[in-house]
């Protein structure tokens, strides 16, 4: 593999310090979700004097303070309503491009043929043929990220991308944070990526 100057690994070191969510973090955000849930059920048991435009007004306090902005609730204060009111076919109905359909846009748009891109991604063959020719075939995400790579896809339509395939760049995930520095940096060159991720031990992109 590649080696990487000095400078890019110690700004790269640097980058994963300042970004990187710790798993303490997370868990601090959990205790936080735990307590309120145990608020709500103690709420909840404290009986008929409390109200039910209370407890309400308590989820929604709950849900506002774990970040769900954006809930509407329904009349009767039973459950939140997360379509805003509108039918399963209307939500269905939105349901947008593929993850193949938007590969193969993002192709076309480069000017590069289907070879030069598996090749710059460093995946087989094969493994391009089923994505181009097998609509419900689901990509592993090194093999998209390597794609959003050899494309030279920018941070918002990797992320896009990603997220077609279900997928997304996790703060608390060194690999993805490695991967995210490079894009941000215009750096498309898959063999330091991959020698960036060896070096801290996760796994290659391709």
């Amino acid at each position: 593999m590649q080696t990487i100057t000095a400078d890019v690994f110690q700004n790269l070191k640097k980058f994963i310090a300042e970004n990187l969510i710790q798993p303490s973090s997370r868990q601090e955000r959990q205790d936080g979700r735990y307590c309120q849930f145990q608020n709500r059920q103690e709420n909840r048991q404290a009986g008929p004097d409390t109200g039910a435009d209370h407890l309400r007004r308590q989820e929604i306090q709950d849900s506002q303070q774990s970040g769900s902005d954006g809930l509407q609730y329904k009349g009767d204060g039973k459950e939140p309503d997360h379509t805003g009111g509108r039918s399963m076919d209307s939500l269905i109905g939105e349901v947008g491009a593929s993850f193949r359909e938007v590969l193969f846009d993002h192709i076309q748009a480069s000017g590069m043929t289907n070879t030069e891109v598996y090749k710059r991604a460093n995946i087989d063959r094969k493994l391009f043929s089923k994505i181009r020719t097998n609509p419900a075939y689901h990509p592993g995400k090194s093999t998209v990220l390597a794609l959003a790579v050899a494309l030279k896809l920018d941070l918002a339509d990797t992320a896009d991308l990603l997220a077609r395939a279900e997928y997304a760049l996790s703060p608390g995930s060194v690999g993805d944070l490695i991967v995210r520095y490079f894009i941000e940096h215009g750096i498309y060159d898959l063999q330091v990526i991959n020698t960036a991720l060896n070096e801290y031990d996760q796994p290659i992109l391709g």
